[in-house]
């Protein structure tokens, strides 16, 4: 997260006696004052003891965490730094008017709840049930989109990419095309110098041992990069070797499918990948192809006799030497009467099991595969169609919007950091 500047910060020592009370209990009158106790000013604004308890619950709840009071004592002060963030950014765009209606949050509501599966208005029950408050949420979404909003208009909107860049860009793409690329997300922790680095470093490895112990890589992505890639839970897409910095090339080049990096230092801080897939070139290949299958599915009972499955085999061989395109295997497969004949629908064939990549990728269409021994039976398959994923090159339009994307990230990045440095900060015992 970003770091405080040292001249206007008061008493910053661990928030040891916060966290004490935040997980405790207690009842009365002595323990809701202390839920409002400020633990923290940011300038005209303050952060309550009770909006750190919250915040913290509603990571616990995204994060799949095991709510303990060693999770919320090692959380407490990642969130109250991410706090104070959202404290800043809501100042500024309000500085420069900018307004988040009701309709913009309920979308952002919506698009969570889509994510995760939920019906409309399932997200708040989800949340109630586990003890979060919606407007815990609620709040975070609207300062998320006040600052997007800021950041469009004050920086998006003011960069101009050159053609020299698009075709800097477009030349590294076609000379990486054979080089292998990743599907890679992120979380990403800035620090303002080396001064600031250690402390960077710590919260990246609490970070890396919370998701390894089971935490949503995604969730925390949301709640701590400091990334434009955050909001879609540090999201980075498919990536090619070039695009990042030379560290994070190496890091990727090293790591397999699903496993996530430790922290590595770059000039700006402090990166933890997750590399969710890798291809070996950007060209598509076999296993991009998309096919339509159908099939004929031939039962064989468990207690059928050696001469029954052997006639269900003679059965299945005869039908696959004469069968002659898709109309006539499902008209097959509707006279045996079985309801496992049909359409498979339109697969890649890389998402196919290992055992039938081969045999798909060789078959032509409408021409009937060999019989299948599979659970309970036999069947044949049948590719009714073959879609072969042509490689497109990005439009110059798409690559300057990505440019434009990292250099407005850039630079939200850098205003943050001077926000930090030009504010009274005041961190509380």
């Amino acid at each position: 997260m970003p770091q405080f500047a040292p001249s206007v910060i008061r008493n910053v020592p661990a928030l040891c006696l916060a966290v004490l009370l935040l997980v405790g209990g207690g009842a009365g009158k002595a323990y809701a004052q202390t839920l409002q106790r400020i633990i923290a000013v940011v300038n005209e604004d303050a952060v309550s003891i009770f909006d750190l308890q919250e915040r913290i619950k509603m990571v616990i709840f995204s994060s799949n965490m095991q709510d303990s009071p060693n999770i919320r004592e090692r959380l407490a002060p990642q969130v109250l730094r991410a706090l104070i963030d959202e404290k800043l950014q809501k100042q500024a765009a309000k500085r420069y008017n900018i307004e988040v209606d009701g309709k913009e949050v309920d979308r952002a509501v919506r698009r969570i709840e889509k994510q995760n599966g939920l019906p409309p208005g399932g997200l708040k029950i989800r949340l109630e049930e586990s003890g979060v408050r919606m407007s815990t949420l609620v709040n975070q979404i609207e300062t998320n989109i006040a600052w997007s909003k800021l950041i469009n208009r004050r920086m998006t909107r003011n960069i101009v990419i050159g053609d020299d860049q698009i075709d800097e860009a477009l030349a590294r793409i076609k000379a990486n095309l054979d080089k292998p690329s990743h599907l890679v997300s992120q979380i990403f922790l800035a620090f303002d110098g080396p001064d600031n680095a250690a402390k960077t470093l710590a919260d990246a490895n609490q970070l890396v041992t919370q998701i390894r112990n089971g935490a949503a890589f995604t969730s925390l992505a949301r709640q701590f990069s400091q990334d434009a890639a955050a909001r879609n839970g540090g999201d980075l897409g498919w990536v090619q070797q070039g695009e990042l910095d030379q560290e994070l090339d190496r890091a990727l080049n090293e790591m397999r499918p699903d496993q996530i990096s430790g922290p590595i230092r770059t000039s700006s801080g402090y990166h933890i990948l997750l590399l969710r897939k890798r291809r070996a070139s950007q060209k598509p290949g076999a296993d991009d192809t998309v096919v339509s299958l159908k099939q004929v599915f031939l039962p064989i009972d468990a207690g059928a006799t050696p001469e029954e499955a052997a006639n269900q085999r003679n059965l299945a061989t005869t039908i696959a030497e004469t069968l002659s395109g898709c109309d006539d295997l499902e008209r097959a497969g509707k006279e045996l009467g079985s309801s496992l004949s049909g359409d498979l629908g339109k697969l890649k064939i890389g998402e196919l099991p290992s055992e039938l990549r081969a045999l798909v990728t060789g078959l032509a269409v409408g021409r009937a595969s060999k019989p299948l021994p599979t659970e309970g039976g036999l069947r044949i398959l049948m590719v009714c169609d073959r879609q072969e994923v042509k490689f497109e090159m990005p439009s110059r339009d798409q690559i300057r919007r990505n440019l434009i994307r990292r250099q407005a990230d850039r630079k939200a990045r850098r205003y943050l950091r001077e926000l930090h440095q030009t504010a009274f900060l005041d961190i509380r015992r």
